[in-house]
């Protein structure tokens, strides 16, 4: 079943909206992984204007957070009020300013800032509902201010919103540029994003990964019968994924070959990884594009080889 994933963006463009680099990677790396985007923002005034080519602010002008953001999600937008969280099974939040100047007023109050109803209430019920959330670049702070704990990442413990975030009562983990930070127990992952100075690689390898993060639990929660059966094992879209780590290339090789003997004795076959150390083995029912009995089986085969 797709998995039905709320991207809320705060308008379009990194000093007065939305970042557009981590919105559009956030969607693709979402459509990657089988999911239905739900786009959403509120409606209202943002806090200003920004000129992006001066950095200077535009008087006497004023923009709607959900129009402007309806340019980055090509116009299939919903008012965030419109949203029916029981037919949603995750959200993301990209950074951006927007973040921090419209859905809440962080950036000119710090850990004192009030963040919007609408977002703050939005984020509540998600959270009593446990569906999966991920938040990059600046959202984590604004997380922490709904939430008030958590462990969240901005990146570099030199990031000054770092201190706001703690004050918040959540803890802050350092985390590089292209990876994330897991919450297991609230089901959120945080990645630093813009947070700094950074490459489109390393973007979209952290936003990737924090979606892909996002997507695991969302399958969790429909298939953890199944997994829990299964060690090591778990599901980015519609697929079923595990890597194990050997000793050298050689051991790698011999457990591919294993793997590969088995697959062909029951004509369900895997796509399979090789690294010096690695071997990661990811099933799914090509002709159909997800995830069927078979899958599941042939990984309970792959465990018995295991031991």
């Amino acid at each position: 079943m797709f998995k039905r994933i709320a991207v809320l963006l705060s308008g379009s463009g990194v000093f007065d909206g939305a970042e557009i680099h981590e919105s559009v990677l956030t969607l693709l790396a979402l459509e990657e992984a089988g999911a239905e985007i739900v786009m959403t923002a509120p409606s209202g005034p943002q806090l200003h204007v920004v000129n992006h080519l001066s950095g200077v602010v535009s008087e006497n002008e004023q923009r709607d957070m959900l129009v402007e953001a309806a340019r980055i999600a090509r116009g299939q937008i919903i008012d965030l009020e419109s949203i029916d969280l029981s037919r949603i099974d995750g959200v993301i939040l990209p950074g951006g300013f927007g973040v921090a100047k419209n859905l809440s007023n962080l950036a000119l109050h710090g850990a004192d800032c009030q963040v919007d109803p609408r977002v703050r209430d939005f984020l509540i019920a998600a959270k009593e509902r446990s569906l999966p959330m991920g938040f990059a670049c600046i959202s984590p702070a604004l997380a922490a201010a709904v939430f008030r704990e958590g462990k969240l990442t901005l990146g570099s413990a030199e990031e000054p919103a770092v201190e706001v975030l703690k004050a918040l009562g959540a803890e802050h983990i350092v985390c590089k540029r292209d990876d994330i930070i897991c919450d297991a127990e609230r089901k959120i992952a945080s990645t630093p994003a813009y947070m700094g100075d950074t490459t489109l690689k390393a973007l979209r390898l952290g936003l990737k990964r924090m979606v892909d993060q996002v997507m695991a639990w969302a399958n969790q929660a429909e298939h953890g019968d199944v997994l829990s059966s299964l060690s090591g094992w778990s599901i980015i879209g519609q697929t079923l994924v595990k890597t194990w780590q050997l000793r050298d290339d050689i051991e790698s090789l011999q457990w591919v070959n294993r793997v590969w003997a088995l697959a062909q004795e029951v004509n369900h076959h895997p796509d399979i990884q090789l690294g010096y150390n690695t071997v990661t083995i990811a099933l799914t029912t090509h002709d159909q594009n997800r995830l069927t009995q078979a899958d599941y089986l042939l990984a309970q085969q792959i465990e018995s080889l295991d031991s």
